[in-house]
């Protein structure tokens, strides 16, 4: 009977260890929390606004890596149709390299550790954008070709 309780009281310690170490999370509530959350790769969560979109963030612990989460809760209003499209409510998971040193004002460096529908999202706008740059800079350069041609 007594092994019964001792065994009893270690397994109650050893759930409440884990969930302290691998599941709680701390809530931060402005950037400079969750920025040395992240520095440490200690669990945590944020919700935050960036150009007035809500962003969601959460840390998970890994064994050699950080894991963060990312999603698009909800784009500003007034936004582009088709960037709400493209982004709101779309998620993306990284995976960090111990060691790696990044804010939340950083996280544009950070796509390529990322994976999911929240990357795509941010390529199809890159490449988009892109495209309209070289079509605007290429009309320039065909009215000089015609010019030349016209000598």
């Amino acid at each position: 009977m007594e092994r019964r309780y001792i065994f009893l009281t270690v397994a109650i310690i050893f759930v409440l260890v884990f969930g302290a170490v691998f599941i709680y999370k701390k809530n931060c509530e402005e950037d400079d929390c969750f920025n040395k959350a992240l520095s440490t790769c200690s669990p945590a969560k944020l919700y935050s606004y960036r150009n007035n979109n809500l962003y969601f963030y959460k840390i998970s612990r890994s064994i050699g890596d950080c894991k963060l989460y990312i999603k698009v809760e909800k784009m500003a209003i007034g936004s582009d149709p088709s960037l709400i499209k493209l982004l709101e409510g779309n998620s993306m998971k990284c995976k960090l390299p111990a060691g790696f040193a990044i804010t939340l004002g950083e996280m544009e460096n950070l796509l390529e550790y990322c994976h999911g529908e929240l990357k795509e999202g941010f390529y199809q706008i890159m490449l988009e954008r892109l495209y309209a740059l070289v079509v605007r800079d290429m009309s320039g350069i065909i009215d000089k070709a015609k010019e030349t041609l016209k000598v």
